[in-house]
């Protein structure tokens, strides 16, 4: 009975949260990376959340981990919105064509100017992406920032209109007013106004950037590979890996071996 009320407790706790902020429950639920039931068993007290669930939501309600257990703790100053309400503007060629954007610190200075985007060479989406969707551009690195994705890959991508759209564990070309960056965001603060971020490169790997100093946003979409040896090199590493799973495993069978016999 108490295991029972605790959880009805706990999900009460997230379900008012969620109301005084205004959140729809499908919302959560994708920040969450949880199907819409899935989240409503939740709040009503069917289930608990997972550890992962639950960090997440105190930290999008700038709660404690105790407090959602418990709820012993007083407020701690929630926010009153989980993002910014700025809508990013982006610019679009006249012709309304997908470009390939392959001289980043030329776009950083003029990704708001029609004329130039017009300038740059077209690209043809794949099949598999409907211009319906949203508003596309092909971007490269010089740089590899994530693994997997090496200098000279295209990245498609697809314009973020607002925060709102961001969500976590998803790829995101990130336009600021003096790089191009390829990353995760991990973390929106509006009190700190920085998006908390992370790649894969040894150095710096985490890092912070002001809200002010950022034009646009991307989502990943799609990757082209434009050389052959990265996608060598994956497989190897890939073949690698399963070769040296399958000796441990004979390691192991030959222990097992030996100790039967043994007995």
């Amino acid at each position: 009975m108490q295991e029972i009320l605790s959880k009805k407790e706990m999900g009460l706790r997230i379900k008012s949260l969620r109301l005084e902020s205004g959140y729809s429950q499908l919302f959560i639920a994708n920040l969450l990376g949880l199907s819409r039931s899935n989240y409503s068993q939740i709040e009503i007290g069917n289930q608990y959340p997972s550890f992962n669930s639950l960090i997440k939501i105190a930290s999008i309600y700038s709660k404690s981990y105790d407090w959602l257990i418990h709820g012993s703790e007083s407020r701690k100053n929630p926010f009153t919105t989980l993002v910014s309400s700025e809508i990013f503007n982006i610019s679009q060629p006249p012709s309304a064509k997908t470009v390939l954007v392959d001289q980043n610190s030329v776009y950083i200075s003029n990704c708001q100017s029609p004329e130039y985007l017009e300038k740059l060479s077209p690209f043809e989406l794949p099949s598999t992406i409907s211009r319906n969707d949203g508003v596309y551009r092909a971007f490269t690195f010089k740089t590899k920032m994530l693994k997997y994705i090496y200098p000279e890959d295209i990245i498609i991508g697809r314009a973020i209109k607002s925060y709102n759209e961001l969500l976590p564990d998803h790829i995101y070309i990130i336009v600021t007013k003096i790089d191009i960056l390829l990353c995760h965001i991990d973390h929106i603060s509006l009190s700190a106004s920085t998006l908390s971020c992370r790649n894969d490169q040894p150095i710096c790997h985490e890092f912070r950037l002001p809200i002010n100093d950022i034009q646009e946003i991307w989502e990943a979409a799609e990757k082209y590979s434009t050389k052959i040896q990265p996608i060598i090199d994956n497989l190897k590493e890939t073949y690698n890996s399963f070769e040296n799973l399958i000796q441990r495993l004979e390691k192991e069978v030959r222990s097992l071996k030996k100790l039967k016999s043994n007995n």
